[in-house]
């Protein structure tokens, strides 16, 4: 197992077999230029598990919602993944994430030919909201899900 500290508060514990991507690979899989975020990958599982972040205004972040924010994300992934033909879903779902509910969307897509399914969470912590992505292959959904569940239940703010 592997653990670190993403941003400096958010801590995550990891199995073996996924390593950290570098800039370059995060733009060509995210396709934009988002300095503030740490992303691994298990090649061998089809995994790739990303947290991005931001900072505003505590009393702004105290405002909105994880639902609201998991909506809003829905909607760019909606944005994002009709351009290509393949998006489906976009269910939202409420769970805990370091000891808060959390709100999330789930959706499928298709990569090259391959079906693939994505979740997105939103928490907050202070004046930070996290966008915690997980991409999965639909055909290893099940074995994904596993690891997924006890990457999240890992999860904790310092």
């Amino acid at each position: 197992m592997n653990q670190t500290l993403v941003n400096g508060e958010l801590s995550v514990t990891y199995p073996d077999g996924f390593r950290v991507m570098d800039s370059d690979e995060l733009k060509r899989v995210f396709g934009d230029n988002i300095i503030e975020r740490w992303a691994i990958w298990d090649e061998n599982r089809h995994i790739i598990f990303a947290v991005a972040w931001h900072r505003s205004n505590a009393f702004v972040v105290k405002l909105a919602s994880a639902k609201e924010l998991a909506r809003r994300i829905e909607k760019a992934a909606r944005k994002s993944y009709k351009a290509t033909g393949s998006y489906g879903g976009g269910k939202l779902f409420k769970t805990t994430i370091c000891g808060q509910d959390t709100w999330g969307t789930s959706f499928s897509y298709e990569m090259q030919g391959i079906a693939h399914v994505g979740e997105v969470l939103a928490a907050k912590h202070g004046a930070c909201v996290y966008n915690i992505h997980a991409y999965m292959r639909a055909n290893m959904q099940e074995e994904s899900r596993n690891v997924l569940d006890k990457m999240y239940a890992s999860m904790s703010f310092a």
